[in-house]
């Protein structure tokens, strides 16, 4: 049973469920006459905007280096190891309705995977010929 309270997400979810939950997400996102809201932590609010690119990788790091700090982002960012550092983000807020922040996909996904009372609702409009 889940109760209102995290639970331990996987720190270090697995890079394919990432990659196809970004996916899915971008793929909602940009439906015809369709919104998306995020139940964040005690809040839900509208998703604005995506965005991602690719950094290039520092000439010295390495794979085993995120893995050595921790780095669940660098880890589980869905780029090849070589390829840099995959950012994918969302604008959205944590309070208010306005759009104030770029959220880290890795930081969604892993509250989202976390409790299944946190949730992407998404809204669409009838066909313009059915509006009342």
């Amino acid at each position: 049973p889940n109760s209102n309270s995290n639970s331990n997400p996987n720190p270090n979810p697995n890079p394919n469920q990432v990659d196809a939950a970004w996916s899915a997400f971008k793929a909602a996102f940009s439906a015809p006459r369709t919104c998306l809201l995020l139940h964040q932590k005690n809040h839900y609010s509208l998703i604005f905007a995506l965005r991602e690119w690719t950094e290039p990788p520092p000439e010295d790091a390495t794979a085993a280096d995120a893995a050595a700090t921790g780095d669940a982002a660098a880890i589980c960012d869905g780029a090849a190891p070589g390829e840099g550092r995959r950012v994918r983000e969302l604008l959205t807020c944590r309070k208010g309705q306005r759009p104030t922040v770029w959220l880290d996909w890795t930081e969604v996904h892993r509250y989202l995977s976390g409790w299944s009372g946190y949730a992407v609702m998404q809204i669409s409009a009838p066909p313009a010929a059915a509006a009342f």
